[in-house]
């Protein structure tokens, strides 16, 4: 039976999310006479937050027995434990936080038309993601094509080096984390000819949940560079160095 698998691109989850796939999920239920229920699938009875922000904490204890919505189908709340699906095709299932370990072992259940896949951190559903190439709901494109503008391994590596910075205010403040900003940026500036700014702004807070005023300046570093200017602050020589590291390490990971 054909399964129909979606996905949202984020790497900040909020109540606006969970709004816009519950929308999504009624209007393909208005599309499919045969959807009956649609489940919110959470780890435990204690992950509800976002829930209880959207729609009232006593509506939300209600949303554990289900509530049937006029000339639509039933709205309803299931853990991890609790779930076993229904009859074939007449559910659309929303997984809220969990990973791909988890969705694996409900995904080629009979009962499930569609799936919507709310990740915490877009990395915890990346080998669902590469296995399936799911659409992402609010854009229409798929898991593949989005993959396509994603920045290539060295580049990855980069950023993986530059996440241990101080960034837990949302920004940037300490003068040696800023100058380690600015020789990464250099570097790959220097010796990366695919470096994107806007797909690497988009990299990073989706993928990897930087604050978004973080990857903001990352890609402003990029545009100058790449713009004929230059910037103050960090290190002008021995950029190859770095460069050669992050390609060892891609070539480690092979």
């Amino acid at each position: 039976m054909k399964k129909d698998r979606f996905y949202a691109e984020t790497g900040t989850t909020d109540e606006l999310v969970y709004k816009s796939a519950i929308a999504f999920a009624f209007e393909y239920a208005r599309q499919d006479v045969n959807i009956k229920k649609i489940v919110l699938l959470i780890g435990t009875k204690q992950n509800t937050g976002w829930f209880e922000l959207l729609f009232g904490k006593d509506n939300v204890k209600h949303l554990f027995s289900g509530v049937k919505n006029e000339n639509g189908p039933l709205l309803k709340i299931e853990t991890k434990r609790t779930y076993q699906g229904g009859r074939d095709s007449s559910e659309i299932v929303i997984t809220c936080g969990l990973d791909s370990i988890d969705i694996y072992e409900i995904d080629d259940y009979s009962s499930i038309a569609a799936i919507i896949v709310i990740p915490w951190l877009i990395n915890g559903i990346s080998k669902w993601l590469q296995t399936w190439s799911p659409i992402e709901f609010r854009t229409g494109k798929s898991y593949a094509a989005v993959q396509s503008n994603r920045p290539n391994c060295i580049v990855r590596m980069a950023m993986d080096d530059l996440s241990t910075i101080n960034m837990s205010d949302g920004r940037v403040t300490h003068p040696l984390d800023k100058d380690r900003m600015k020789t990464t940026i250099r570097s790959l500036h220097k010796y990366e000819p695919s470096l994107n700014g806007s797909a690497l702004l988009k990299y990073l807070v989706s993928e990897l949940g930087w604050p978004i005023h973080v990857a903001d300046e990352i890609e402003r570093l990029i545009d100058t560079l790449q713009g004929g200017k230059s910037f103050k602050g960090g290190e002008m020589t021995g950029l190859q160095n770095y460069y050669k590291r992050w390609a060892e390490k891609c070539k480690e990971n092979q």
